[in-house]
């Protein structure tokens, strides 16, 4: 995350990671919409996934072109 000191980079995939989901980053956040704010803010986009019609019923799915094979939540 930009301004921070931790930094994620996703490694190439070998040949027998073809068959292994892509590595997961799961994070609690209380609310959702202050998620979606600050991703949008750093160029990040966000999809909702499992929201269904609950207030915090799902996650936010962060997504950005330097992250590809990481699902970040």
């Amino acid at each position: 995350w930009p301004g921070s000191s931790m930094c994620i980079r996703p490694l190439p995939t070998a040949a027998q990671d073809q068959r292994l989901p892509p590595p997961s980053l799961i994070f609690h956040h209380e609310s959702p919409d202050e998620v979606t704010l600050a991703a949008k803010k750093e160029t990040f986009r966000t999809a909702r996934i499992g929201f269904s019609g609950g207030m915090n019923d799902g996650q936010i799915m962060i997504l950005h072109q330097d992250l590809l094979g990481l699902d970040i939540r």
